[in-house]
């Protein structure tokens, strides 16, 4: 690959993110029935044209703002799901991965979360359907990196006899409901997320500790 052909797919790339930055944003601001296209180009300071071009309805960005907030929230989780013998310290980074992800990238996570449940029911293109199915298909892979370390866990006796897959709905409620309460604050370094992060999963994990 030509250096002029990388330089511009990395300034493709970095134009996506922008532009599904300030939509994530204002979808989680204003919401999805009063962000425009119009709203998403002044938020960047760029014409709708620019948009369009990425992105041909407002559907279409908010499923690129979901895709994008559940494979930031895979590629985290995965990247902590490390090969180990201990299904406790595995089950910890796996859900302080998520809860960082939710602070990091709230709106994203919002987003996501908010526009799964909504949207699927919405009236929208057969590929906006299909698309958004398959967001849910991943979700539902998601969860069972999860289900799967809890169950391993449950095996060994390093957790109680709990449900492997209800235990994961919940653990995740809980790491999701951080979303509710968190705003980022000035200042805040990502230590102080980090050490936010071992307070929520210190509430939420050590509870089905055996």
């Amino acid at each position: 690959m030509s250096t002029k052909v990388r330089a511009n797919a990395a300034n493709t790339e970095e134009n996506r993110l922008r532009i599904l930055d300030a939509a994530a944003q204002c979808f989680m601001v204003a919401g999805y029935e009063a962000t425009t296209i119009d709203t998403v180009a002044k938020q960047i300071r760029s014409t709708k044209g620019r948009i369009y071009y990425s992105y041909p309805s407002k559907a279409a960005l908010l499923i690129g703002v979901m895709q994008e907030g559940m494979q930031r929230a895979e590629d985290a989780v995965r990247a902590a799901n490390v090969a180990t013998a201990d299904p406790l310290s595995q089950l910890e980074a796996m859900a302080s991965a998520h809860a960082l992800l939710v602070m990091q990238a709230l709106p994203y996570h919002v987003v996501t979360m908010d526009g799964l449940e909504r949207h699927r029911r919405r009236a929208m293109t057969v590929s906006q359907r299909s698309a958004i199915t398959q967001i849910l298909r991943q979700r539902d892979r998601y969860e069972d990196m999860f289900t799967q370390v809890i169950a391993e866990g449950v095996e060994q006796n390093v957790f109680r006899a709990v449900d492997p897959a209800l235990t994961t709905r919940a653990l995740l409620g809980a790491l999701n409901s951080t979303a509710l309460w968190y705003r980022p604050r000035r200042g805040q370094s990502s230590d102080d997320l980090a050490a936010l992060a071992a307070s929520i999963i210190s509430i939420t994990v050590r509870g089905i500790v055996a």
